[in-house]
């Protein structure tokens, strides 16, 4: 992976209010082994659970992580088509977008094909068993479509929303819609005009504002959690793709797309969604052509201290395919709306998802650093990941120090090696963003952790001294 890193410096003073909890610098990239070459479509974390994560392929296969993504396998699973277990008539092929609300339940559109002269189309499946078993639903638009669903997203109130492109063989017509499924009852909520409105590419909510943008120049709002759909012009040209959508808060959201074979800056509004307008702040002369834009957005916390709650606030991600002498890809970020950092990657980014999280005082409930656990997905088995802590201070990561943490997995006791390991702090995080109580033993150049007593999971080593931090991780089983 190609380690060059450029500021994209501004003059715009607009951007997201980060008034309380902030934090600066770029995160630093590195490649996580898969046990495929395929190129990875999606990727999900349970909402509930951290640790358990999904990336689906473009050859069907169905990745799986238990450690918060620290390896992946690849899930020997079972699809029912049609409600049967067999049915020679149909194949199977590309997973491309996942969603699950819990370790266990999740769904996720794969392309069908039925043989024939009928080209592939997705399907929608179920999982109740954490991706064990599958089995295809039926209805939302994409039961008789010949393009099928094309984008899904579970809501703020676990509610799956699908969008898709439907035949209806009484009309003749293909229309672009939005589907809820509650339980197992579809219904169809929004209806366009597809020589109007075209397709659904991605779906955002955040509590009843709910955005998704389109395979065209427009995107569709809602304000009753999904319920009805208006049209809103984004402004560019009519040879525009909108790829991607992401609600930071009530007001604020960010929208890749490519026009005309090309991008300038990210797409931003700042009052719900209503208006849009490029994003100076993210614009290079790169062109990117914006593959997925992703944030966790801002959460307010009830301080233990004070009077005041406190706002915390997370980056904002998006990826992009660069088209030069040769095609690659770039991650852009952004701590504060305004200022944006961005790395040259070495594959085409395809997806992002944020498991980043802030980390609290048990005493005081005092925020106290972000934890970055982003993953990035290209083509070609191509999986990036971030992993550093930032605090609210002054504190700065510096990766010259050279550390090392074994054995990593590990079940009874880890080492921390370090020059001076007596002089640097040792905290230790779980997945709940508490810090955890450990017993350490310190010799010149190293660190003892017993952590047999731990449960079994991901956990971050934040070790501090004077203006200097470095963070590692590691597994326990």
């Amino acid at each position: 992976m190609k380690k060059t890193i450029l500021i994209i410096s501004t003059i715009l003073i607009t951007g997201l209010s980060f008034s309380q909890i902030s934090m600066g610098g770029a995160s630093t990239w590195t490649q996580v082994n898969v046990p495929t070459s395929s190129d990875l479509l999606d990727i999900d974390f349970a909402d509930n659970n951290e640790l358990i994560g999904f990336i689906g392929t473009s050859n069907f296969e169905l990745l799986k992580t238990t450690n918060g993504g620290a390896t992946w396998e690849i899930v020997n699973k079972t699809i029912s088509p049609n409600g049967s277990i067999t049915n020679p008539n149909q194949t199977f092929g590309a997973i491309s977008d996942i969603e699950f609300s819990d370790e266990n339940n999740g769904f996720m559109l794969m392309s069908v094909w039925t043989g024939g002269f009928i080209p592939p189309s997705n399907g929608l499946f179920q999982t109740t068993d954490g991706g064990n078993t599958w089995n295809e639903l039926f209805g939302g638009g994409n039961a008789f479509s010949g393009a099928g669903a094309t984008t899904i997203n579970l809501s703020s109130n676990n509610e799956l929303f699908i969008g898709s492109s439907n035949y209806n063989p009484t009309s003749g017509a293909t229309n672009s819609i939005i589907s809820e499924l509650i339980n197992t009852t579809f219904s169809t909520n929004a209806e366009f005009d597809i020589m109007s409105v075209s397709t659904p590419t991605d779906i955002d909510f955040r509590n009843d504002l709910g955005l998704a943008s389109t395979n065209g120049i427009y995107i569709l709002r809602t304000i009753d959690g999904g319920q009805t759909w208006d049209t809103i012009n984004s402004g560019l040209d009519i040879n525009t793709t909108i790829t991607s959508i992401a609600i930071f808060d009530e007001l604020t959201a960010y929208a890749g797309y490519v026009s005309n074979g090309m991008s300038w800056g990210l797409l931003k509004s700042e009052d719900g969604g209503l208006t849009w307008n490029q994003d100076i702040n993210s614009a290079t002369f790169f062109y990117p052509k914006w593959t997925s834009v992703e944030t966790k957005g801002k959460e307010t916390i009830s301080a233990q201290f004070g009077t005041s709650n406190v706002d915390l606030h997370y980056p904002v991600y998006a990826g992009a395919e660069i088209n030069a002498s040769f095609t690659f890809g770039m991650i852009f970020e952004s701590n504060d709306g305004i200022n944006w950092n961005y790395i040259e990657v070495d594959e085409k980014i395809n997806g992002i998802a944020s498991n980043d999280f802030w980390t609290t005082n048990n005493f005081a409930g005092t925020p106290t650093a972000l934890v970055r656990n982003t993953f990035a997905i290209g083509n070609n088995g191509y999986l990036l990941r971030n992993s550093e802590a930032t605090g609210n201070t002054s504190i700065s990561t510096n990766e010259e120090i050279d550390i090392q943490v074994f054995p990593n997995p590990a079940s009874e006791r880890i080492t921390i090696k370090i020059e001076d390991a007596q002089q640097w702090n040792l905290t230790i995080v779980d997945a709940n963003r508490k810090e955890i109580n450990i017993q350490e033993v310190n010799s010149n150049q190293q660190k003892e952790v017993n952590i047999s007593d731990l449960p079994k999971g991901l956990y971050y080593i934040i070790l501090t001294k004077e203006n200097q931090k470095i963070t590692n991780s590691v597994v326990k089983f």
